[in-house]
């Protein structure tokens, strides 16, 4: 079999090769990988990873944390640092204050108010998503999660989050289909006896999150229940993207393409069609085909490893084998409303049809793909993935493939919502071994966010196998099979090739030794954009006691850049999206007016008290004493040596002051005034909030709590009268740190700023 290709897929991979294999019955509906044949024009060079290791720029003057300084100002940052770009504070020596900077876009008030909205652990990658679209885009997005109610805001924000750019800002983009599919999920899990939506808390809480909950029978035959990681709920349940499609309204009666997306009611969205549908059956009379709702309906269990219990996993099994034959005729569709009015497909139209009909019905699933085979098939969640096919009625049977049907692989892959490949190789050969690409430039620099194929020989030809991306280091890893000849190129966003044409290839290794680790260098004859850290910033050291900025690095993560090859949104524009990962690492230090300018413009820079490669993920608690504050100064993040890759930080920073420093306070706000509250500093159960009201303000007000960045985390009415009134409010679980609480009157917004201590 040879894959073919892609209903809307104009962009062929890497340009492809020349030279095509003959055509065969196909199976999967992806990019013409195996119709490529591919040069083999030299070997890549074999080296031993590289160990990363931090390097301090400068002699630290950290001392022992000051817990007897007065805080006087915070900020805390949870944001993604685009390539080339920096995030961190400045200190205001006049107004002896600190606040954020950072390179990432300013977004739009409406788009603010939905970060604001969104779980603490999403609101960074929602950001960096909304920060990359046009501003009309950002308010129709925005406008879903603002006026999304409980329990959907969650689900809506978490599929905004993690849909391309391309995608959001394209026309096939419908913002109603983000609610209601959010909607749908919670509507069908009440006909569903098996599965429950747990909800831990609500928009109104600081970090709430949704999973699922099911009923299983275990391998003793006992009656448990199983609560889903938040993860897996969200990626293979809540997006509503597959595969290949693009996530719309689609007409079932039209050909698959761009023309097929229409708005309902001629569009229908496949999470409520394929669960309600049905039609005759062809050359029958009074025979339809069978009601997914229907039959999962009456299951008590998801799954079940023993007896003969009806359970929804093989129940679906029964639906697609009932509504799709194993045949294919010129039009190999992946929407799956168009394959069920089809009923008709081979392997491919079988995973996407068996993805949604599982997701429709609140199970965790996913596609599996394994391209040099030409050949898919689908997994779902049961406490680990297990192996499913319907078409072959074959379930939790991983090693079908390479040992009952005698297959060789080369690598197997299974792809999230978003595009991005995790190899599973090892799930389902048991020979295998492990490669490393390092893409370096001609400079010897590790060339981040590059695309790295890896291809295998089949018979005569080299074949694509399989694709990855490249971290800050340049690396990409794979699993693959033993026993097979491997080759690999890759492609920089920049313009780096290794080897330099399209058609070609580098030799890696052959008959591939099972158990082995192999890890390979390629170069290319281009050099990668980078900031250079050049020197030591003079004359920055102050002997006087009077203020000091402790730091806190609570987390961060690299951010790997992918080039989807496999979305129907490529026929509009080229996809890319990027996948948040463990490593990584950022420059960090004070620097001075001048040098943060030469950050800002992306041109070489000097910094103090340093550290040109902090480990993301490391947790960092320090003070740096001896900083002159006469001046405006900054401690900055900056991801000076990714091209391509943004990174995300997590941190806190605290402007203390000695206790021999004149700390000015803000004037009193007389026409409506916060007198108290205690305690101070407000701890998690409460304050007791003291009121002094006039005549002018009785009534209802409006409190506020605000962070430093200008987000919303609480908003809460109270009704006053005129005079002294006090009462208890609890704030939302927050991060230590500033808060402002606006308390809004019908005359105006007074405020006070609180410090919050969890």
């Amino acid at each position: 079999m040879s894959v073919r290709t892609s209903v809307f897929t104009l962009i062929a991979f890497f340009l492809l090769a020349q030279s095509a294999v003959a055509q065969l019955p196909r199976g999967m509906t992806s990019a013409p990988f195996s119709t490529v044949s591919f040069i083999c024009v030299g070997e890549a060079t074999p080296i031993q990873a590289l160990s990363q290791r931090s390097e301090t720029t400068s002699e630290s003057k950290t001392h022992g944390i000051r817990s007897d300084w007065r805080i006087i100002d915070s900020v805390t940052l949870d944001t993604w640092i685009t390539p080339l770009g920096y995030a961190g504070i400045r200190f205001d020596h006049k107004t002896r204050s600190i606040e954020a900077v950072r390179s990432l876009p300013t977004l739009r008030f409406s788009a603010q108010r939905a970060v604001a909205r969104c779980p603490r652990w999403l609101r960074a990658k929602l950001e960096h998503t909304l920060s990359q679209l046009p501003g009309f885009t950002q308010d129709n997005l925005a406008a879903a999660i603002n006026d999304a109610v409980d329990p959907y805001v969650d689900e809506v924000c978490f599929a905004i989050a993690h849909s391309t750019p391309a995608y959001l800002q394209s026309q096939y983009c419908y913002v109603r289909l983000f609610t209601e599919n959010a909607e749908l999920i919670y509507a069908h899990e009440k006909v569903l006896p098996y599965v429950d939506v747990v909800d831990v808390g609500t928009s109104a809480d600081d970090d709430y999150y949704s999973t699922v909950r099911y009923w299983r029978i275990d391998a003793d035959s006992n009656l448990v229940q199983v609560e889903v990681p938040r993860e897996i709920y969200y990626w293979y349940i809540v997006h509503p993207k597959l595969s290949d499609e693009i996530p719309a309204y689609v007409d079932p009666t039209v050909r698959e393409s761009l023309n097929a997306i229409k708005p309902p009611p001629q569009g229908v969205f496949w999470r409520n069609y394929l669960f309600t549908v049905t039609e005759p059956v062809p050359d029958t009379t009074g025979v339809d085909f069978l009601i997914l709702r229907d039959l999962v309906s009456q299951c008590r269990v998801m799954w079940a490893e023993t007896g003969d219990e009806p359970q929804a996993v093989r129940q679906i099994t029964k639906w697609i084998r009932n509504v799709l034959d194993f045949d294919s005729g010129s039009e190999r569709p992946h929407q799956p409303v168009r394959i069920y009015n089809l009923h008709m497909g081979r392997c491919g139209e079988h995973e996407d049809l068996t993805a949604a009909a599982a997701r429709a019905c609140l199970i965790p699933a996913r596609g599996i793909n394994a391209y040099s085979r030409d050949h898919v098939w689908n997994e779902f969640w049961d406490e680990q993935w297990r192996q499913w096919e319907p078409v072959n009625n074959s379930h939790d049977d991983a090693f079908v493939y390479s040992e009952r049907w005698g297959w060789k692989f080369g690598s197997i892959m299974a792809r999230r919502s978003d595009g991005k490949f995790i190899s599973v190789t090892d799930d389902y050969v048991k020979e295998t071994c492990t490669v490393e690409i390092h893409a370096k430039d001609a400079n010897g620099t590790p060339i981040d966010g590059a695309t790295v194929l890896i291809a295998v020989r089949n018979d005569q030809n080299i074949i694509v196998d399989t694709y990855g991306s490249t971290d800050h280091a340049g690396v990409a890893r794979f699993i693959v099979s033993a026993d097979r000849d491997y080759f690999a190129r890759f492609d920089s966003p920049h313009g780096g090739s290794c080897p330099p044409q399209s058609n070609q290839v580098s030799t890696l290794m052959s008959n591939a030794v099972s158990g082995r680790a192999y890890s390979f260098e390629l170069r290319s004859t281009t050099v990668k954009p980078r900031i250079r850290q050049e020197g030591v910033i003079q004359n920055m050291e102050d002997d006087i006691e009077d203020f000091v900025i402790e730091h806190h690095i609570d987390g961060g993560a690299q951010a790997i850049r992918w080039q989807q090859r496999f979305d129907d949104i490529n026929a509009v524009a080229p996809c890319v999206f990027f996948s948040e990962e463990n490593g990584g690492s950022l420059c960090r230090g004070y620097f001075d007016e001048a040098n943060f300018q030469q950050v800002h413009a992306q041109q070489s820079f000097a910094m103090k008290w340093g550290v040109s490669d902090q480990a993301l993920g490391e947790h960092v608690l320090e003070q740096i004493e001896g900083v002159r504050f006469t001046k405006d100064l900054y401690y900055l993040f900056v991801n000076h040596t990714n091209s391509h890759n943004p990174a995300r930080i997590e941190t806190r920073f605290y402007l203390k002051a000695s206790p021999l420093v004149n700390v000015e306070q803000a004037p009193a706000i007389t026409d409506f005034l916060l007198l108290d509250c205690a305690p101070h500093p407000v701890g998690e159960f409460g304050a007791r909030l003291t009121f002094s009201v006039p005549a002018s303000a009785v009534g209802r007000i409006r409190l506020e709590l605000w962070d430093l960045l200008g987000r919303v985390h609480q908003i809460r009415h109270i009704d006053l009268q005129s005079g002294m009134q006090s009462i208890h409010w609890r704030p939302p679980s927050l991060s230590r740190g500033h808060y402002i609480l606006r308390a809004i009157p019908g005359n105006g917004p007074p405020v006070q700023r609180l410090l919050l201590i969890e």
